[in-house]
C-alpha cells in the first residue's frame, strides 16, 4: 500500500435520470490529506461522496483504494472507508455512549479511551438517547464516531451541518493539526471558513472539477455572503445575487439573521437619486444587503446605472423565488 495513493479517481462519472451528477472527474487523495470538496448545492459534491462510499454505482470511469477496484471489490474497501452524510445512522432507543460502544467495535477500535475527551470538546451528552438528540447532537455522535473509528480514509459530506462555530472550528482544527498521521480525509463544503483548513481545493461547478491554488482564488469570482445571527456568524459563497433567497432560507433554522452582508464586485455602479429613496425605506439592518443584491443583479444584466426601473426589475426578480 506504500506505492499506491490512499484514494484515486479516474475519468469518473454518473448521472440522474433528469440530470447529471459529475462528469469525467479524475484527482487523488494523498496519505494523511485534507482535501476539499467545494461546491455549492446542487453541484455534484454529495452525489460523488456517495459513489466514493460505494453507495451509488458510476456509469463509467474508475476509482481505486490502496490501488483496488472500489467498482468491482467495493465490499473489500469499506473495511478503509468511513462514510459521514447527513442521515441518523445510530439506533434511536439507546444511549449516545451504548451507540458508540456499538460502532467503536463494529471498526475495532481502541479509542474509547479518548471519548470523555471528545464530548467535552463537542459539548455532548452520551448518557441520554439518541431519539432525544436534536440534529446537531447527532451530527456530533456521528463525528466522534469518524474520529474515534481510526479508518484509513474519511469521506465527510458537508461534517458541519447543525454545528455551532466553536465546535465546527474544533472539529476541522482536529482534522487539520490532530488526526492519526497516516488518515485521509475527504470532506465536501460549501463554506469558505472551512474550505481555509484544506491542503488542497477542488471546486466542482456543474458536476466538473478544477484545482484550486488557494482560498483566494475560489473567492475571486464569486460573491461572498456573511449572515449573522444572534448567536452566530455564517459565511457563503454564491455565484451571483440570485442564489441569494435560497441560500437565507436555508439559514433561518438558525435563528432570523440580523444582518447580511454581500462582498463581491468591483466595478461601481450609479444610482440615480430615486432609486437610492427606494432602498432608504428600507430596514436599516439589511439595507446594505440590498444595495449590493441589486449592484450584482444589474452587473449580470449590463446595467451600469441603477433606476427604480431596475430596482422594481430585480426585487420582482426574488420575491418569485
Amino acid at each position: 500500500m506504500n506505492n499506491v495513493f490512499p484514494l484515486e479517481v479516474k475519468n469518473l462519472c454518473y448521472s440522474y435520470p433528469n440530470r447529471t451528477g459529475f462528469l469525467d472527474v479524475s484527482f487523488h487523495l494523498k496519505e494523511g490529506e485534507l482535501l476539499c470538496l467545494f461546491g455549492k448545492n446542487g453541484s455534484g459534491k454529495s452525489t460523488l461522496l456517495r459513489v466514493l462510499s460505494t453507495l451509488h454505482k458510476p456509469h463509467s470511469g474508475s476509482f481505486s483504494v490502496y490501488g483496488i477496484d472500489g467498482v468491482k471489490r467495493k465490499e473489500r474497501i469499506r473495511k478503509y472507508l468511513f462514510p459521514v452524510f447527513d442521515e441518523n445512522a445510530h439506533f434511536d432507543f439507546t444511549t449516545g455512549r451504548e451507540n458508540l460502544e456499538f460502532f467503536l467495535r463494529l471498526y475495532q477500535s481502541n479509542q474509547s479511551g479518548q471519548c470523555e475527551h471528545w464530548c467535552k470538546d463537542l459539548d455532548l451528552n452520551l448518557d441520554i438517547k439518541t431519539g432525544e438528540y436534536s440534529l446537531g447532537m447527532k451530527r456530533k455522535l456521528y463525528l466522534l464516531e469518524a474520529i474515534l473509528g481510526q479508518q484509513n480514509i474519511l469521506l465527510l459530506d458537508e461534517p458541519s451541518l447543525g454545528l455551532d462555530s466553536e465546535t465546527r472550528d474544533n472539529v476541522f482544527l482536529w482534522m487539520q493539526q490532530q488526526k492519526p498521521e497516516k488518515t485521509s480525509i475527504l470532506f465536501g463544503t460549501n463554506r469558505v471558513e472551512e474550505a481555509k483548513y484544506a491542503e488542497r481545493i477542488l471546486f466542482i461547478d456543474h458536476g466538473r472539477i478544477k484545482q484550486i491554488s488557494s482560498v483566494e482564488d475560489l473567492v475571486s469570482h464569486m460573491l461572498t455572503v456573511k449572515i449573522y445571527t444572534r448567536n452566530d456568524q455564517f459565511v457563503e459563497l454564491i455565484d451571483t445575487a440570485n442564489d441569494l433567497p435560497d441560500l437565507v432560507k436555508r439559514y433561518l433554522s438558525f435563528g432570523m439573521p440580523t444582518r447580511i452582508e454581500i462582498i463581491g464586485g468591483d466595478e461601481e455602479m450609479i444610482w440615480t437619486k430615486e432609486a437610492l429613496e427606494k432602498i432608504e425605506r428600507a430596514p436599516g439592518f439589511v439595507r446594505k444587503m440590498i444595495y449590493r443584491t441589486i449592484e450584482s443583479y444589474a452587473k449580470e444584466k449590463g446595467y451600469s446605472r441603477i433606476t427604480p426601473e431596475i430596482v422594481d426589475e430585480a426585487r420582482g426578480r426574488f420575491e418569485r423565488k
